[in-house]
């Protein structure tokens, strides 16, 4: 899982270490009684927020009020913010480059180290880079501390700060069981304190049970909400939502509706939810949030009843079209019901993917279709 970044810093804030104040914004009433300037960061799962316009450095209440609203509708390689975080700016007096990773190749921890902070990791030249792994049994050793930091260009008495917020780091990596804890950049502020200005944060999905903070927090994306309720979605930038019994029958459906000109806003494969009426609803709810155009359901049932699916569709109606097409036990009466709730449902594939392709275009209304 990875963390957001307001997530990722209550997570180092709790190991006791240093990061900017700050807090999530949900309202512009809350950036009234902070310090300036303040930094506006739009929260998303993804790197490239400050190329991208996620980024902003506000001198003034209004001027961060602006950027708040921008950044907030501001969709970034296909997310838009799940939040928004605003922090008071760091006087940076230097700049450095810390991760944590796990090499799984060599059974070993990876610990990174570089002066060129702030930059991407993959432009830096190797020989700026200082590795070291890590032995996971004998943890990190202060002889490994001085050998990465022997040459760097750094004040004697930053260093002897430095050490310690890189055991703290270190000490939180392994208490959490992290995958990855990335702090670029690490800063040396004007006081004279290393700050983590930025944090990225992987957790082992499997051992989130064991973070009280990372169990209880909100699923922050479109995919991890439907992760969360146990089947796999896609959020993409296209106007029909796509639900499936099946990864196979999505990706042909996905390939017809491109040959007739349509795009995917979502795609969710079911999987076993399939049974559990309820919880296709709520996948079904947090589809329509996407606000689609169009949601094409397309379902083809060897087991499961046609019927329980029909039911949970009809009891989430939204003031969306909606084209079923489906197949298997109970068929006719699924249909039937789908139908005296507005929906198209037809039992054919490829009138199901027209009718689709019908609606996104209005040429007419839609109405209901036994098929």
């Amino acid at each position: 899982m990875n963390l957001l970044e307001f997530e990722g810093k209550a997570l180092l804030r709790e190991s006791g270490i240093r990061v900017p104040p700050g807090q999530r914004v949900t309202s512009p009433d809350q950036l009234q009684t902070m310090h300036y300037p303040v930094v506006i960061k739009s929260q998303v799962p993804i790197g490239g927020r400050g190329k991208s316009g996620g980024i902003y450095v506000a001198d003034t209440v209004d001027d961060a009020k602006e950027a708040y609203e921008r950044i907030r509708k501001l969709r970034i390689k296909g997310y838009l913010p799940s939040a928004i975080l605003a922090e008071e700016a760091v006087q940076i007096r230097q700049e450095l480059y810390f991760s944590l990773s796990v090499d799984r190749r060599n059974k070993m921890e990876l610990l990174l180290f570089s002066e060129a902070g702030g930059m991407d990791i993959e432009k830096v030249d190797k020989d700026r880079i200082r590795a070291i792994n890590i032995d996971p049994i004998l943890g990190l050793q202060d002889y490994q501390l001085a050998q990465i930091l022997l040459h760097a260009t750094i004040e004697e008495k930053a260093k002897v700060g430095l050490k310690q917020v890189i055991r703290g780091l270190y000490g939180a990596f392994k208490a959490r069981k992290l995958e990855l804890l990335e702090i670029n950049p690490l800063v040396l502020d004007s006081a004279g304190e290393w700050v983590c200005v930025d944090a990225k944060i992987v957790v082992d999905d499997n051992l989130c049970h064991k973070n009280s903070q990372e169990a209880a927090k909100a699923p922050s994306s479109f995919e991890e909400a439907t992760h969360g309720l146990g089947v796999n979605g896609v959020e993409l930038e296209g106007d029909i939502a796509l639900i499936t019994s099946g990864a196979g029958a999505g990706l042909a459906t996905i390939d017809e509706l491109k040959s007739h000109g349509g795009t995917v806003r979502a795609f969710v494969d079911l999987g076993s939810l399939v049974y559990d009426k309820d919880k296709m609803m709520e996948v079904i709810e947090l589809v329509y949030d996407l606000k689609p155009k169009v949601v094409l359901f397309n379902f083809y049932f060897q087991v499961a009843r046609c019927d329980t699916l029909s039911e949970a569709i009809v009891n989430s109606l939204r003031d969306i079209p909606v084209v079923v097409r489906t197949r298997g036990k109970y068929e006719e009466e699924a249909r039937e019901m789908l139908v005296q709730h507005g929906c198209y449902a037809t039992s054919e594939f490829n009138d199901a993917v027209l009718k689709t392709i019908e609606m996104l275009s209005g040429e007419r209304t839609a109405h209901g279709n036994l098929g």
